[in-house]
């Protein structure tokens, strides 16, 4: 199931980027929650440090995706959502990492 966004929502960022989650070695691995010092978060899957597999990230300006990672990239299958509620796209594997384009929603 999808995570909550209210546990990704924190209307006072961190002054330094936190990470709460599991660890293999000295790397992040396995399900962790990433809150950036300058907002938005990720909560999802890692695998050698990085973002890998399955994860949720809520960007500064309320931009969301909600899907597939690769080397903290989007890849893959997912879904995008612009913070300014106008514009959104859907990912694909081997298709554009992030398709932007503004349209209004009716």
């Amino acid at each position: 199931s999808t995570p909550s966004f209210a546990l990704l929502s924190n209307p006072l960022p961190p002054h330094r980027d936190t990470y709460f989650g599991g660890y293999f070695g000295d790397a992040k691995g396995g399900h962790g929650l990433y809150v950036f010092a300058g907002g938005g978060s990720y909560l999802g899957t890692y695998s050698s440090g990085s973002s890998e597999g399955r994860g949720l990230m809520l960007m500064p300006d309320g931009g969301t995706y909600d899907g597939e990672w690769a080397a903290d990239k989007f890849e893959g299958q997912g879904s995008y959502r612009c913070g300014c509620g106008r514009g959104r796209g859907l990912t694909r594997a081997g298709g554009p990492a992030i398709p932007l384009w503004h349209k209004e929603i009716v």
